[in-house]
C-alpha cells in the first residue's frame, strides 16, 4: 500500500448482511463474522445508502441487547431508536482482532477494526458525521493512508482497488448484500470512460440566483428559485456547498427546499444516480487526483472543465510535489466554488 496522507478535503457508507456464523463455532480459526443471533436482531434496522452516506432507520420502536462471551469470542449488540432513527452499538472481539460498529441517531457513524495478539499490525477507522465529512484512516505497520470527503464515494474512489478492499469489508460488515466493490467498479468505469457535459449554468449565475433568494421582492425570490430548480442535477453539489455558507433565513429555507425536492437526500442510491451526481461534483474529481497517473490526468482535465479555468496541479509530478500542490489547490478550489461570499 502506498504511504500517503490526503489533502484536507471534505469528504460521506456502509453496510451489508454478512455470511452468518453458527453460534456453536467458537474455535480460534472461525471466520471473523457477525453471529447468527446478532444478525437476526439487526434485521430490524433498515440500513440504507443515501447520497453516499449510511442511514439507519426503523419502522418500529424496538430496544434489544445481546451479549455472548467465551474464551475465543466476545460479541455484544445494543439496538434502539429515537423516532425513526436507529442507534446501535456492535462489538466483536477475538484473540486476533477487535471490531466495533457504532451508529448514533441514524447518521453519525464510527467503525473501527484493530488486529490483536500475534496478527500483523492493522488498524482501520471510518467515521461519518451528519453535517460534516466522512473520514477514513488505514494503518498497516508504519504505512498510513488517510482520506476525507463529502461521502464514502469520495473516500473510496480516491483509493486504488487494492487499497479499498479492507475498508469496504469494514463498511459492509453487518450487511453484505450491497456489494460495494462491484458498485464502485462500475462507478469508476462510468466516471472515467463516459462523456459527461458540465452544466451550462455558470457559478456566477448560480451565485446571483442565490443572492436573489434573499431579495426584498417576492417576485424576484420566486424567479430565482425557479431558475435554480431548472438548473438540473448537475448543480446540486454546488448548491449543497452554498447551503453551508453565509445565508439569511429566507435563502437557507428556499435552498434547502430545492435540495430536498431533488430527492438526492431521500432516495436510496443507485449506480446510475450516483454516476450522474458524481460526474459533475468538483470534490469527487479533486479526490481522484490522489489516484494513479492516468486517472490523475483525466481528473485534471475534468476538474478544469467543471470550474471553467485551469487548475494549478501537475499530475506527472512526484509524490512530495503533488502533496504541496494539494495544499494549495484545496484553498483555490474552495474559493472558486464559493457561491455565497
Amino acid at each position: 500500500m502506498t504511504s500517503r496522507v490526503a489533502s484536507p478535503i471534505r469528504l460521506a457508507v456502509v453496510a451489508c448482511l454478512a455470511t452468518l456464523v453458527p453460534e456453536s463455532a467458537t474455535s480460534a480459526e472461525e471466520p471473523f463474522e457477525i453471529g447468527a443471533a446478532a444478525a437476526s436482531q439487526l434485521r430490524h434496522a433498515q440500513l440504507r445508502i443515501v447520497g453516499g452516506q449510511l442511514l439507519a432507520t426503523t419502522n418500529e420502536a424496538r430496544t434489544s441487547a445481546y451479549n455472548r462471551s467465551d474464551a475465543q469470542r466476545q460479541e455484544k449488540l445494543t439496538l434502539g431508536n429515537e423516532g425513526s432513527l436507529v442507534t446501535l452499538h456492535y462489538e466483536l472481539s477475538t484473540p486476533a482482532a477487535r471490531l466495533s460498529y457504532d451508529i448514533a441517531r441514524g447518521r453519525d457513524v464510527r467503525l473501527q477494526y484493530q488486529a490483536q495478539g500475534d496478527a500483523p499490525s492493522e488498524e482501520l477507522e471510518y467515521t461519518q458525521q451528519t453535517d460534516g465529512p466522512s473520514r477514513l484512516r488505514i494503518a498497516e505497520g508504519e504505512l498510513v493512508v488517510e482520506r476525507s470527503g463529502p461521502s464514502f464515494y469520495h473516500v473510496l474512489l480516491s483509493l486504488t482497488p487494492e487499497q479499498r478492499e479492507r475498508p469496504i469489508w469494514l463498511i459492509e460488515f453487518i450487511r453484505r448484500q450491497w456489494k460495494l466493490d462491484e458498485k464502485l467498479s462500475v462507478l469508476n468505469f462510468n466516471l472515467l470512460r463516459s462523456e459527461y457535459a458540465p452544466s451550462p449554468v455558470t457559478r456566477q449565475q448560480l451565485a446571483g440566483w442565490i443572492r436573489q433568494l434573499g431579495s426584498n421582492h417576492f417576485s424576484e425570490r420566486q424567479a430565482a428559485e425557479r431558475s435554480l430548480r431548472a438548473a438540473g442535477q448537475g448543480v446540486l453539489p454546488l448548491l449543497r456547498e452554498a447551503e453551508r455558507g453565509r445565508l439569511d433565513a429566507e435563502q437557507r429555507f428556499r435552498l434547502r427546499s430545492i435540495l430536498q425536492a431533488s430527492g438526492d437526500d431521500q432516495q436510496d442510491d443507485t449506480v446510475e444516480r450516483a454516476s450522474a451526481a458524481l460526474s459533475v461534483d468538483p470534490y469527487l474529481w479533486y479526490a481522484l487526483l490522489q489516484r494513479e497517473r492516468l486517472v490523475r490526468q483525466f481528473a485534471v482535465r475534468r476538474l478544469s472543465q467543471l470550474l471553467g479555468e485551469p487548475i494549478d496541479f501537475d499530475p506527472l509530478a512526484d509524490v512530495s510535489t503533488r502533496q504541496a500542490q494539494f495544499e494549495k489547490l484545496d484553498g483555490q478550489l474552495r474559493r472558486m466554488l464559493s457561491l455565497t461570499e
